[in-house]
């Protein structure tokens, strides 16, 4: 079964109500979950590393489950709020059935977890075998609304006063747009409209009581493996007539932005790493109709854990602003919503016989919470000084244009 069946999978499992629990497609390999043989869920400031220590705990007392992986994500803010009640503060699932997909080969794996029975495994191939049509992408029947103007200007003036009378020096400002449709959503059709244009890009979809938090996210809070940390600082995006991004590598205000990135995530990460790589001028990422100043960051790690480096890292001023937890008190004020799991982290952890000892986590951006015939899509940028509030409004609305048309708008 090659890879390109993943959707098609997806969409019979959501028809057949067989609980999907998640979906995971980066440039190398394709996740499905379905339901949660385990759960583990914190909230508050605290609750990645509390998170950690449960993981821990259940490798150090269970040998069985070294090499489980386990997916979910984690909100933005400390607590949870409706719309995103669901999900919690920070919640990971281990499935009772997992399928993977390896992009290089023909085939799919079907695993289970510990102490399932072999009649369930068989069920679960025995579906697999039967005939899966790939989900259409969805072309128009949807009606949307951009969001209040006038609020954003409101928002746009609060960040101007932060810039005035605080030390901030960038704000992210988020908004959503609503989209409605006659008949419910189906998760897979949403995403076979948003195909990676770029390896670094992966989308994903996260199930909760009905509901489904999806997207294609650009970028990377944190990769871990034995011995290394992957992250990157993404800043700055290209307009409308410059989709190839190349104006960004001269644009004082977009490099002065990406500046404050780089140095947030070098500081973050000097107490607990040796021999960090940062290039000294950043790349272009290219992503369709927009693009963005892009800087690998690399180092040495000796005692790896996604989870506990994830907590340094987020927020990062590329979705909070500089400095952070001033920046995170304006945006808080001015956007007048909770982001939930906006802006906040999704991926997946392997466990190691001492803990989670491997992950790929992501910033959840590009990204909606679809529920029946409805989907908020949420978007934002980066504020500095010199913005303004009609190029920031059009900056936005580029951003949600993919996801806006993979929900049918």
């Amino acid at each position: 079964m090659p890879a390109s069946a993943a959707l098609g999978l997806l969409a019979s499992a959501i028809r057949r109500d067989l609980s999907p629990s998640f979906y995971w497609r980066d440039h190398r390999d394709t996740y499905i979950g379905l339901g949660e043989w385990d759960v583990v869920e914190a909230a508050g400031p605290h609750r990645l590393l509390d998170l950690n220590r449960q993981l821990t705990q259940r490798a150090v007392n269970e040998s069985s489950l070294t090499g489980t992986r386990w997916f979910g994500g984690f909100s933005f803010e400390p607590e949870v709020h409706s719309p995103f009640h669901a999900f919690g503060a920070a919640r990971f699932v281990c499935p009772r059935v997992l399928w993977h997909w390896h992009h290089d080969d023909d085939h799919a794996r079907l695993q289970g977890a510990a102490g399932i029975s072999e009649v369930e495994l068989e069920r679960a191939r025995a579906w697999a075998r039967e005939t899966v049509v790939d989900p259409q992408p969805l072309s128009g029947g949807s009606r949307v609304d951009l969001g209040s103007r006038p609020h954003w200007d409101l928002a746009m003036a609060r960040a101007r006063r932060a810039f005035d009378h605080l030390e901030v020096r960038k704000v992210v400002l988020s908004r959503d747009v609503l989209v409605h449709r006659s008949h419910e959503y189906c998760p897979s059709q949403v995403l076979a409209g948003l195909p990676a244009r770029s390896p670094a890009e992966a989308s994903f979809a996260f199930f909760a009581d009905g509901a489904c938090f999806l997207g294609l996210t650009p970028e990377r809070l944190v990769e871990v493996e034995p011995g290394r940390i992957r992250t990157e600082a993404l800043a700055g995006s290209s307009s409308a007539d410059d989709p190839d991004g190349l104006y960004l590598l001269h644009s004082p205000k977009d490099l002065d932005e990406q500046r404050y990135v780089v140095e947030h995530v070098r500081q973050a990460l000097l107490p607990l790493v040796e021999d960090i790589l940062v290039p000294e001028r950043p790349s272009v990422r290219r992503l369709g109709t927009i693009a963005h100043l892009c800087t690998q960051i690399e180092a040495r790690l000796n005692a790896p854990s996604p989870l506990t480096m994830a907590n340094v890292l987020h927020p990062t001023p590329a979705v909070g602003g500089v400095p952070t937890a001033a920046a995170c008190s304006v945006l808080a004020q001015a956007e007048g919503r909770p982001r939930g799991w906006y802006a906040g982290g999704i991926g997946w952890l392997e466990a190691g016989p001492d803990g989670p000892c491997r992950g790929d986590v992501r910033v959840a951006l590009r990204s909606a919470l679809v529920e029946g015939c409805r989907a908020r899509v949420f978007v934002g940028a980066g504020i500095v000084p010199s913005s303004t509030a009609d190029g920031e409004w059009a900056e936005t609305t580029l951003k949600a244009s993919r996801t806006l048309a993979a929900l049918g708008a």
